[in-house]
């Protein structure tokens, strides 16, 4: 008996040999807990998602960056504040907002046919909109002209990146190792596989933001 589970659990944990490992919808169908009649939940998520994406997602073209001169993204439109505190002049999204566009991208493979290349234009924007601190984290505001001119780097917001680093383990998981293959210039890196950037957005964010006997950013809680 003992034998026979265990090679069942073992046929269960084999990937299968598809493009999307994890693909939508990923829910559990329980029998005994109130079922939505008229539509499924994951349904209702698929409608939800094509209305958010028409709505918010969009091309971005953008110039001056980190790693190109020149490039071609996605980013997600988000409302930022009136009274420009980025110093950018007018901005279109923020790296919180990115992040989760990130997330939500990878999530919704299988039922979104251009997912790959709506995170690999996400992840672009993010790799060449580096903070003024770090070329490995993200600069808070994202600016409409898509001037990405060093001199215009603005701080990193740590919950931005920190969506920023979850999305990419859950992209791993998604499509493999080879998911941010081209995205950066052969020169820099030949094969730029996932688990390098994520291990250095990571360290890079426990550097800047959390000194040592502390549980929160500095700006948080007045240094407690």
């Amino acid at each position: 008996m003992a034998v026979s589970f265990l090679l069942c659990l073992f046929f269960l944990c084999v990937p299968v040999a598809a493009r999307v490992h994890r693909p939508f919808p990923q829910e559990v169908d329980y029998s005994r807990i109130y079922q939505v009649s008229e539509h499924t939940p994951s349904e209702v998520v698929a409608t939800y998602y094509s209305r958010w994406k028409d709505a918010y997602l969009m091309e971005y073209e953008f110039t001056n960056g980190a790693y190109e001169n020149s490039g071609r993204g996605y980013v997600l439109q988000a409302e930022t504040n009136p009274s420009d505190v980025s110093g950018l002049g007018e901005t279109i999204s923020q790296s919180e907002a990115h992040g989760w566009a990130m997330i939500i991208t990878v999530l919704m493979a299988g039922e979104e046919r251009q997912a790959r290349e709506i995170f690999d234009g996400l992840y672009r924007v993010f790799r060449n909109w580096s903070c003024k601190e770090h070329d490995d984290l993200m600069s808070w505001a994202v600016p409409l002209d898509g001037d990405l001119s060093s001199d215009r780097r603005l701080p990193s917001a740590t919950d931005g990146d920190m969506d920023v680093a979850y999305a990419l383990l859950l992209a791993h998981e998604q499509w493999g190792e080879e998911v941010l293959k081209g995205l950066i210039s052969p020169i820099k890196r030949l094969l730029f596989v996932l688990l390098q950037p994520l291990k250095k957005i990571i360290s890079s964010m426990h550097r800047r933001s959390i000194p040592k006997r502390s549980f929160s950013p500095p700006w948080y809680w007045d240094k407690s």
